[in-house]
């Protein structure tokens, strides 16, 4: 699949998606929904929970450690902050034969997707 047709599905599903490298945990995509939400602030080529959370160290509910043991899983967990929301976390092939780490939210107000929750992961 090329990068233009990946890129057009993904940032029109309507929900924020990252990628993050499985080692460093240095970010490598996000979609438009994604970068959206966080405005003009640099994603790509930060640590996630640098970017996203502004932690100093990986997050306690970091799916990664999981996946590595369960490989071929996709985790979920439920969280609620005033709204219900699943997070979806995977792995899966990226450039060169890799792996990497795919995220992403669904938070449900109503028929609508809600992105602000994001932050909390």
């Amino acid at each position: 699949m090329r990068s233009e047709t990946r890129d057009s599905i993904l940032n029109n599903l309507g929900i924020p998606i990252y990628v993050s490298d499985m080692a460093t945990n240095e970010i490598l995509y996000v979609n438009e929904p994604m970068q959206f939400m966080y405005g003009d602030r640099p994603l790509i080529g930060m640590v996630c929970w640098e970017a996203l959370k502004d932690e100093t160290k990986r997050c306690g509910s970091c799916p990664i450690p999981y996946l590595l043991k369960h490989p071929g899983t996709v985790y979920h967990r439920e969280i609620y902050n005033g709204e219900n929301c699943k997070v979806f976390s995977c792995i899966i092939p990226w450039k060169n034969g890799e792996l990497a780490h795919m995220q992403y939210i669904l938070n449900f107000q109503g028929n609508t997707l809600s992105c602000k929750t994001m932050q909390i992961m």
